[in-house]
């Protein structure tokens, strides 16, 4: 399994290799076969932006995107605001960190087809973001 994580912000630091690792656990975790490829983007504010509105057609931030690849063996990638996850850690009283893994485990679900449309949806995808978020954490 291969996850590739690019620092393409410098506003912020982020511990690259903890996010790394994490992904491979969510990987793992949901059985992912070994010859998948995902890629992790931490990007500007303004670039996120930019994107959401391109790709959702919303103009406005967001916080996480992710963008499933047809490829054979490769998953897709997951685009994270650092911005945006310190602003949501303020919010939600997380820290740094724990926001942005959660950003990563709920990027990671949607390359997998869990879905958050619907409020049923939304529910059951926070289940499971909770559940490895905690497996995660008490095996790090």
């Amino acid at each position: 399994m291969e996850v590739i994580v690019n620092d393409l912000q410098e506003r912020i630091p982020v511990n690259l290799s903890q996010l790394e690792k994490l992904a491979k656990f969510v990987l793992n975790y949901k059985k992912v076969p070994e010859d998948a490829e995902l890629s992790i983007a931490l990007v500007r504010r303004e670039d996120i932006k930019d994107l959401n509105e391109k790709y959702r057609g919303v103009s406005s931030s967001t916080d996480v995107l992710a963008f499933s690849l047809e490829e054979d063996p490769l998953l897709g990638e997951v685009i994270i605001s650092p911005e945006e996850a310190m602003e949501q850690a303020k919010v939600y009283g997380n820290s740094f960190d724990e926001e942005l893994f959660l950003l990563l485990i709920h990027g990671i679900l949607h390359l997998l087809g869990y879905e958050d449309e619907t409020e049923e949806d939304k529910k059951k995808m926070e289940r499971e973001e909770k559940a490895i978020f905690n497996r995660f954490l008490r095996q790090v």
